[in-house]
């Protein structure tokens, strides 16, 4: 019974160091994994980084649009005032209201995204941007509007070099200046994702060398614990074969595990034959 208890024991060890030696393996193989996706996932496209960078592009774009509709409403303005029709004249007005209309909608919309990007600089720029428009409005309508509809198109033209020209001026830049802070971000982001890429891409090389050296200690370990040992026990039995028992003063181990264990009593038995073959030798001497 202590025998077996001591085999069981044996038997246990060199499998938990076989257990371990894997379960290590598994464990450094998920930690890879799980950073490598971790970054990834914030590069890829749909990622946190590759969507700041959309978020930022589109509300640009957006504000562009909104400087190509002031442009076209001021130009709208000037054409209202300088025609003689007035049925031309209600056109432009036609034209420039909805284009007002238009731009009222676009920074309701782009004050709802920059919002969401929580970035305060922008927020704030495009909400400088939005009350600049606003008094370009209130200027038009309070300035230019009331001229046109009495017929005074001196004074109109008077308001248009002057008032408006001046809050058109104001919302244009303020526009603008929205539009570069929006985009001011645009190279950070980018070079994080290359600074993220750049990570991933060395942390597979890493994470691919520290695994092929495992592999090389696994294999290393395999054969020096299991493989050598069995070579071993298997020539001294080929020279046993053939006559040369001496070879088995030859097999030795420190090894406590099982297969120590199988040398260990390989070598009791090569002796016992060893010792039996002498004596019957000596009986025939």
């Amino acid at each position: 019974m202590a025998r077996s208890d001591s085999a069981v024991r044996r038997t246990a060890s060199i499998k938990m160091k076989i257990g371990l030696l894997f379960g290590v393996m598994i464990v450094l193989a998920a930690l890879a994994l799980a950073a490598g996706y971790g970054v990834f996932s914030r590069i890829q496209v749909g990622g946190p980084v590759y969507s700041e960078i959309e978020k930022s592009m589109l509300i640009a774009d957006d504000l562009a649009r909104v400087r190509a509709n002031l442009s076209f409403a001021r130009t709208a303005l000037l054409l209202m005032v300088v025609e003689d029709e007035n049925n031309k004249r209600e056109e432009q007005r036609g034209i420039y209201e909805g284009l007002s209309s238009r731009n009222d909608e676009l920074f309701v919309q782009i004050g709802n995204e920059v919002e969401q990007t929580g970035r305060g600089d922008a927020i704030a720029s495009v909400r400088a941007s939005q009350q600049a428009w606003s008094r370009f409005r209130s200027t038009v309508e309070s300035d230019l509007m009331p001229m046109v509809s009495t017929g005074n198109i001196g004074q109109a033209m008077e308001a248009m070099r002057e008032s408006v020209a001046r809050s058109y001026d104001e919302a244009f830049s303020a526009t603008k200046e929205a539009v570069d802070r929006v985009r001011a971000d645009v190279p950070a982001m980018v070079a994080e994702i290359k600074r993220e890429s750049l990570i991933f891409k060395w942390g597979i090389i890493f994470g691919g060398g520290i695994a092929m050296l495992l592999i090389v200690l696994a294999a290393r370990y395999l054969m020096l614990t299991i493989i050598r040992p069995i070579r071993l026990v298997a020539g001294t039995s080929r020279s046993m074969a053939g006559g040369d028992f001496n070879a088995a003063h030859h097999v030795t181990t420190t090894q406590s595990d099982e297969i120590g264990m199988m040398v260990q009593d390989f070598s009791s038995m090569s002796t016992k034959i060893t010792e039996v073959v002498g004596g019957i030798k000596e009986d025939f001497l």
